[in-house]
């Protein structure tokens, strides 16, 4: 648990309390967490909520000396194929606007923009915007 907290702690993680990521990985409010390991270390996790026939990621981090090699799409690819299995249709997340390196990904695998949450992330210079994305599963 140690090891998958620091990754949320990396630059560019999104800094989860120990309390959220227990939280999710107990399963409590249709909550999941997806891990993902090499070599018995972790290198990723995708935590995300289920709520009837939707679903939405709440966090997804890979590790820093990992990025930029599909690890990403693996955790994201595995979630699809999980949802699917259970009936949902459509799956939801946010991304940081500036965030260019996950954007790109998320389209290639279907997500379009359904909207933008004006201030939604804090950031070392104040708040910045969040695209609302979705996919169609079913």
């Amino acid at each position: 648990m140690d090891a998958v907290f620091a990754l949320d702690h990396e630059p560019g993680g999104n800094g989860w309390s120990r309390e959220q990521f227990l939280s999710a990985c107990q399963g409590h409010n249709n909550e999941r967490a997806l891990l993902l390991f090499v070599q018995g270390e972790p290198i990723g996790f995708l935590v995300y909520q289920t709520v009837l026939d939707e679903a939405e990621v709440l966090n997804v981090v890979v590790a820093k000396s990992v990025r930029g090699r599909g690890n990403g799409r693996r955790l994201l690819d595995d979630l699809c194929v999980r949802l699917r299995k259970q009936g949902v249709k459509r799956l939801f997340l946010e991304v940081r606007i500036g965030n260019v390196a996950a954007i790109s990904p998320y389209r290639a695998v279907g997500f379009v923009r359904i909207g933008l949450r004006k201030n939604y992330y804090r950031s070392g210079s104040g708040r910045e915007d969040a695209l609302m994305l979705a996919l169609e599963l079913i």
